[in-house]
């Protein structure tokens, strides 16, 4: 399970915020969260861009964060495999769930992801550049991942990697992304309600 921690959020009371900035157009600069929920359709989506959050995710897997950054309007910064010298404590890599239920399968993927890692390992200290040595790492390797993304863009995100096709550690990720932020206030709280409510629509 990916650890997930929010860094940031540009405000603590979003709706109230969001309420207050679009309240403009009516000739009101009260912070109206009923305001806020009203604008949010395909018409006035707009708004929910005037709130952002920096999350910063720990142990994905590196496919899974190229699933993450499709979401091109999102900010990432990604932990360079370039500067990676060390051979990484404990497990490094992350292991399906039905490959962690199958002996058989969980024996053979332990055995050739400890040999891709072995196998860094012994390039490093061959002199081969980092840069060059990572090429041998697989797609399960853990990487570590800042993001910022504004509500409009995580609702997204939430919608299209929580249907039933969605890829699981992904899907496991934003689950986990939306509980952390909705312990950061009760706005928050109903901010995340909503946009799992919305997501039942599609």
């Amino acid at each position: 399970m990916p650890k997930v921690t929010v860094l940031n959020v540009s405000h603590e009371k979003p709706l109230s915020f969001i309420g207050s900035v679009v309240g403009i157009n009516i000739g009101y600069n009260d912070d109206s969260k009923e305001r806020a929920l009203c604008c949010w359709n395909d018409s006035n989506a707009y708004a929910l861009e005037h709130v952002t959050v920096t999350l910063r995710i720990n142990g994905i897997s590196l496919a899974c964060s190229q699933l993450l950054m499709r979401n091109s309007t999102a900010y990432f910064v990604q932990e360079s495999q370039r500067y990676k010298k060390n051979k990484p404590d404990g497990c490094g890599y992350v292991v399906p769930p039905e490959i962690a239920c199958n002996g058989e399968a969980l024996e053979k993927y332990l055995t050739h992801m400890n040999a891709c890692i072995d196998l860094y390992q012994s390039l490093l200290e061959s002199g081969v550049m980092p840069g060059d040595a990572h090429y041998v790492l697989p797609e399960a390797y853990k990487t570590n991942v800042n993001m910022t993304m504004n509500i409009r863009e995580l609702e997204k995100l939430y919608k299209t990697r929580t249907e039933r096709s969605a890829q699981w550690e992904i899907e496991d990720l934003v689950r986990k992304i939306k509980l952390e932020l909705s312990k950061v206030s009760d706005e928050w709280f109903k901010v995340c309600y909503e946009i799992k409510q919305r997501a039942k629509e599609y």
